[in-house]
């Protein structure tokens, strides 16, 4: 169940943060993820159906962690969000999907004691390996600024942000029922959001620009999948090491990049096909580690 559940988790983020990408290369990066969040107050709600309110009351005892993983996680969306200007889908997803592994890996052995066996290390090191590769190689595409640095500085300056708030999700999922954790996670970023574009609009009197019902409903259609992502990704951490299920996450670059092959046409080079080949492989390995 565990293995499953991490797919599962692979596959609803992969889907909703490719289909986020496209849009979100039309507005402003931290404006898409007030958009994104807020959307799954309502979005995510049904995981709560699955809960009772003395579990949902257990969650507010972790207020201070929730503000941390929501700013920390506010950081990272913001830094994806810009990189999707610059970088196609599939690269953003490699880099850093592989980011996230290492350092997760690496929290989950120094604070929970998760000791992996040197087949799953050598295995996450590998799928690490093959998403960097698929990650170097070039297409041009006219559709992106080709000033691909700042994308890959973005993603760069984001990274530890975004294995924070990754980590502390999974932590939370096993003090609290797992779709709390999940749900209150994803508020605790909507909430920081809108604090930031707050703060931004005090310093530089830039507002929030309202798209309207039409253009916010889609961000929304497009961001439930999170609801199997979220649902799936906390359950999963609650029963198994998070190093693993974060490891297994490398393969939404492939999930991500056959979406914009198709949809967005972002093509694809041999070498690209044999990356996310051999990261099927790899993740596919991992459920006998």
């Amino acid at each position: 169940m565990f293995y499953l559940l991490a797919i599962l988790s692979m596959i609803g983020y992969g889907v909703q943060t490719s289909l986020l990408a496209h849009l979100s290369r039309k507005m402003d990066a931290l404006d898409m993820t007030l958009y994104r969040n807020f959307s799954f107050i309502v979005t995510l709600s049904p995981l709560l159906l699955f809960v009772n309110g003395a579990e949902i009351a257990q969650v507010f005892q972790y207020w201070p962690q929730l503000l941390i993983m929501g700013v920390m996680a506010v950081l990272a969306l913001w830094g994806v969000f810009i990189s999707f200007r610059y970088l196609p889908i599939g690269i953003v997803f490699a880099l850093r999907s592989g980011m996230v592994a290492i350092f997760v890996a690496l929290m989950g052995y120094l604070f929970l004691a998760e000791m992996l066996s040197i087949w799953a290390i050598g295995l996450i090191i590998l799928a690490i390996i093959a998403t960097v590769f698929l990650a170097v190689q070039k297409n041009h595409m006219p559709h992106l600024n080709e000033k691909a640095l700042i994308g890959i500085l973005s993603l760069l300056l984001t990274a530890i942000p975004a294995s924070v708030t990754v980590f502390m999700a999974g932590w939370l999922s096993r003090q609290v029922h797992p779709f709390v954790a999940g749900y209150f996670w994803e508020a605790a970023i909507a909430l920081m959001a809108l604090l930031a574009v707050m703060l931004r609009c005090v310093f530089t009197q830039r507002k929030v620009k309202w798209l309207g019902w039409k253009e916010a409903g889609k961000i929304a259609l497009a961001a439930w999948p999170t609801l199997i992502g979220t649902g799936a990704f906390t359950l999963a951490a609650s029963q198994g090491p998070i190093a693993i299920v974060s490891a297994i996450g490398l393969a939404s670059t492939v999930v991500a990049t056959l979406m914009a092959h198709y949809l967005f046409h972002e093509k694809l080079n041999t070498k690209q096909w044999l990356g996310m080949i051999v990261v099927l492989l790899i993740v596919a390995g991992m459920k006998f580690v």
